[in-house]
């Protein structure tokens, strides 16, 4: 009888026991809801002893450690460097499947690789772990790229393969602006036909902005000619001759804007105040007088007589 009482109290015990640890949980993730990532430009501490501490989440360290290699990077601090990587690996000891933890490690890494050589292979071994764990995640693909794109010739095999499936996976999210600056550095490093065609094929629209990019980069024309090949390039003529061959007839053909500058370019300038509305209404009308000059080209046709 006092073996069963025994029993059933130890039970109860660890039934409370339980019950006090999932709900602890629960309340520390609550309060991960309310409680703001501290802010830049105020003074930062080490997260404090509370209910929080006692999750077995690593998001204290993280979102504190985020905050300090921020307040770091703007201030040029070493020393907050320092506490991020300090918090960033207690997050990892907690769970080191938190990606942001190690993409956040890895760009901390990153502000002494210039003076220690050391610094530069963990950053690139904690971004691989981050982009192996959460892969779809455009930015840590697009610094993956970026780094790998820089070391392009060094490469083994093994990491060029992964930087490209990288890449490949992600390209449907990117948009031109994003991906772009990894273009001129595939021109700088790289100059792999058969990958730049591998990523384009997942996003067919930035053929002619891509082409238009190398122009002005100078890539050899072989390459050049290459990448065009999977983008159709028509003059007027060639495109008239389309129309009537498809039974149709041209009344009336022109060029939509007159294009002075690499769709990059445009890309940048419209983003100040540079660019007025005059200048653009007067491309245009350049564009109707020299449709050779524009990048773009279109025909007014009707139905064509029957045969």
């Amino acid at each position: 009888m006092n073996s069963v009482m025994k029993k059933s109290k130890l039970f109860i015990a660890a039934a409370l026991a339980l019950a006090v640890f999932f709900l602890s949980q629960f309340a520390s993730e609550l309060l991960f809801l309310t409680v703001q990532v501290p802010e830049l430009g105020k003074k930062l501490a080490e997260p404090t002893l509370d209910l929080k501490a006692f999750s077995l989440s690593s998001r204290l360290y993280t979102e504190s450690a985020f905050a300090w290699l921020e307040a770091s990077i703007s201030a040029k601090d070493e020393q907050a460097v320092k506490k991020s990587m300090s918090l960033l690996r207690r997050a990892l000891q907690r769970n080191p499947l938190d990606y942001q933890a190690r993409y956040y490690l890895a760009k901390a890494y990153l502000q002494f690789s210039a003076a220690d050589g050391d610094y530069f292979e963990l950053a690139l071994r904690e971004l691989k772990r981050a982009a192996r764990i959460r892969g779809n995640n455009k930015q840590i693909a697009l610094d993956c790229g970026r780094i790998f794109f820089s070391l392009w010739p060094l490469l083994e095999d093994g990491d060029k393969t992964f930087a490209t499936n990288l890449l490949v996976n992600v390209m449907p999210a990117l948009s031109w602006p994003e991906f772009s600056p990894l273009l001129e550095m595939w021109a700088l490093y790289v100059q792999d036909t058969p990958l730049l065609m591998e990523l384009l094929q997942r996003k067919p629209e930035f053929f002619g902005p891509a082409a238009d990019q190398l122009v002005v980069a100078a890539i050899p024309m072989e390459q050049r000619h290459e990448l065009l090949a999977l983008h159709e390039v028509h003059t007027l003529d060639t495109l008239e001759r389309d129309a009537v061959a498809a039974g149709l007839k041209v009344t009336y053909r022109s060029g939509i804007f007159f294009k002075a500058l690499a769709n990059f370019q445009w890309d940048r300038l419209l983003q100040t105040d540079i660019i007025s509305k005059e200048y653009l209404d007067g491309c245009d009308k350049l564009g109707q007088q020299y449709p050779d000059l524009c990048s773009s080209i279109f025909l007014m046709c009707e139905r064509g007589e029957a045969k």
